[in-house]
């Protein structure tokens, strides 16, 4: 059922005609006749009111009229005017009320009718159809072929030590076949063990996996990804719990080594997203659950549901049908992408196959983002003069395809690095020392690419910002990382951004009081500079100041790290602050890393020092103060056995150039 004030949206006529921004028309007169329309049985109006931007409008608002109009790339955008009171007047701000995506199957008619609308295409009921797989191999044709010297993939590489060979499409075995330096081309699979761990290779099933393996014992997970591999015109696959000996400790060492290689030499990676264990399965875990299918009424309050639109144009006398659901992001916070290990293997392969629970996607590094089921097109938009790098193979190619200059480049560089570590730092690792080790691919990739410096997790060339991560209230735990290094938090919180503070501008501001960097010496597990971190200690020269002595002139407060809220206090005289009461402008901002709330008066303390590292642009969180710059400072303790020797408990930050005193002291710290 359609109300009348939908009908103009069936008429493709009036629907195409407002593609002109300034075009939109209007639908019905408030929210509340939206509403009463939805309960009514109206399929759009129901759609529009599940939409998720709708639930964050304040019950009660007062709205005006409702509007819709055509987005160029075939999103249906629903506006309202809200209305405001300001002293004895009206004031109207037009607001997002929902967007619905308009689909159409491939080869569709109404695909020609207007070039670049209707190119978005209905998610398949099926992750493993005849459809999904056309779709794929279009995807994979058209990268190999078109995509140029970024995504071509080398003939004459090294099979790794062991790889899956499928073998044909109807046997009902594989074999664990060693290559001997045989080459060839492979397929890698990416996939979450579980709490059950799937079949493994060991010692004493080595010689057996090679004479074969039959498939009905292998999880799921693994059978649909040899049949992907079969389907796709593939031979070898490669898969971490059969292709390494999962208990020799030599082998695992020798082969670990090589996974950088064996994820950046493969063909595609077939990344299992929406699977939690082996034994969920690739195309069971993907099928889109979420939706149900097929027309019909819809609550506003019940989930969002493909539904088919009979849509005409009076015109031509032609009739279609669409297909239209709200514009739902891709879930690709799936079981997979929680975890640590799996970042390094979805940055290191140039191709990407991933089954979420919304469907396919694909990435690769022409094509990092936006391509999947819905945007299968979107292979072809290659977005090569952009100056953002999103794959790390885009690195050297974008600065010189951009013509970027070196300020942009080392814009783009730094950004990239901060959003891998932030990423990786909201991931789960089952074991504390594999911190490095599990980030070292990235780490070294990025750093044989641009050739920097890594000091565990610190990137020399960039230290002072390195230096001032937060540790959103995460615990420490120092017997895997130097204090001053990120990798001393524990995974966990997802959504903290450690680098809130300075990444979002990667700018920095001439500071003549800056800290210089002395020497930074770092130990670490069979001489890998990327791997795990036995000792590491950071010498600095900078300008130092007793902490209590800065904080008894200067107004401060604490920032989340160990209290959610902002909070003042002197001898535990708390003040509160929010977004409605904000801190004093030049009040001295502190993020600890670990505080107990019940030794809140350590600042008295005389050995903690307050050293100035320099100044950055502001972060984000401003109470929608004057944008001015900060001065940034490292928070560190005197280790009561090591005179001389600190550890660090924190950082500050302060709006402007920082605190005047005449205490401020050129002093040499060595951080442990």
């Amino acid at each position: 059922m359609f109300c009348d004030r939908c009908q103009d949206i069936l008429n493709l006529d009036i629907l195409l005609s407002t593609l002109p921004k300034d075009r939109r028309r209007p639908q019905h007169k408030n929210l509340a006749n939206l509403e009463a329309s939805a309960e009514a049985g109206c399929t759009i109006c129901s759609l529009v009111c599940a939409d998720p931007v709708s639930r964050y409008i304040p019950t009660g608002l007062q709205s005006g009229q409702i509007y819709f109009r055509l987005h160029p790339n075939g999103l249906l955008v629903f506006q309202f005017d809200s209305l405001h009171e300001t002293g004895h007047s009206l004031s109207r701000n037009s607001k997002i009320l929902a967007i619905i995506r308009l689909s159409t199957n491939e080869g569709d008619p109404i695909t020609n009718l207007q070039p670049g609308i209707f190119t978005s295409r209905p998610v398949a009921d099926d992750s493993s159809s005849e459809a999904c797989f056309k779709v794929t191999q279009y995807w994979l044709k058209t990268c190999l072929e078109t995509h140029g010297s970024l995504c071509q993939v080398v003939d004459k590489l090294p099979l790794p030590t062991r790889v899956l060979d499928v073998g044909l499409q109807e046997s009902t075995h594989v074999t664990l076949y060693i290559p001997n330096g045989q080459h060839g081309q492979w397929f890698t699979l990416s996939h979450c063990w579980g709490r059950s761990h799937p079949v493994t290779t060991t010692i004493s099933n080595l010689e057996s996996q090679c004479t074969g393996i039959m498939i009905s014992t292998l999880p799921k997970t693994f059978r649909d990804a040899i049949y992907i591999t079969r389907r796709l015109g593939y031979r070898f696959l490669w898969i971490d719990s059969l292709c390494i000996v999962q208990n020799s400790v030599i082998d695992w060492q020798e082969e670990s080594v090589k996974m950088n290689t064996i994820y950046s030499n493969a063909v595609l990676n077939i990344s299992a997203d929406a699977a939690a264990n082996s034994s969920e399965g690739i195309f069971d875990s993907s099928t889109n659950t979420t939706a149900q299918r097929g027309p019909g009424y819809m609550l506003p309050t019940s989930k969002p549901s493909l539904v088919q639109i009979p849509v005409h144009s009076p015109k031509t006398g032609l009739k279609y049908t669409l297909y239209i659901w709200y514009n739902k992001e891709f879930a690709y916070n799936q079981p997979l992408q929680e975890r640590g290990w799996v970042l390094a293997e979805a940055v290191l392969s140039h191709r990407r196959l991933r089954y979420t629970s919304s469907g396919l996607s694909w990435s690769c590094t022409r094509v990092p983002t936006r391509c999947n089921e819905t945007r299968p097109h979107e292979i072809h938009n290659l977005d090569e003069r952009t100056f953002s790098i999103d794959s790390v193979y885009q690195i050297l190619y974008k600065a010189d395809v951009c013509e970027m200059d070196n300020d942009e480049k080392h814009f783009e560089i730094i950004r990239f690095w901060y959003l891998q570590v932030v990423d990786y730092t909201n991931r789960q690792l089952t074991f504390a020392h594999d911190q490095f080790p599990a980030f070292s691919g990235i780490a070294k990739m990025f750093c044989d690419l641009t050739q920097w410096q890594y000091k565990a997790g610190i990137l020399v060339e960039d230290f002072r910002r390195g230096l001032l991560w937060q540790s959103c209230g995460r615990d420490m735990h120092l017997e895997v990382a130097p204090s001053w290094s990120w990798a001393a938090l524990r995974h966990g919180e997802k959504n903290a951004d450690i680098y809130d503070c300075v990444y979002d501008n990667m700018e920095s501001i001439d500071d003549p009081q800056e800290v210089q960097l002395i020497d930074i010496s770092v130990t670490n597990v069979g001489d890998n500079p990327f791997g795990q971190v036995m000792s590491g200690s950071l010498t600095l020269q900078g300008f130092c100041h007793p902490l209590y002595d800065l904080l008894k002139m200067n107004d401060f407060y604490f920032h989340w790290g160990w209290y959610e809220a902002f909070a003042s206090t002197r001898d535990q005289n708390y003040q509160t602050f929010s977004e409605h009461r904000p801190p004093p402008l030049k009040a001295l901002r502190l993020h600890m890393d670990i505080m107990d709330e019940a030794k809140i008066l350590f600042w008295h303390s005389e050995d903690i020092l307050i050293l100035r590292i320099g100044m950055f642009p502001p972060d984000t969180e401003s109470f929608a103060r004057p944008i001015v710059e900060a001065a940034w400072f490292l928070i560190v303790q005197e280790i009561p056995t090591l005179k001389g020797s600190y550890r660090r408990i924190g950082t500050a930050s302060i709006r402007g150039k920082g605190i005047e005193s005449p205490d401020w002291k050129m002093k040499t710290v060595t951080i442990l």
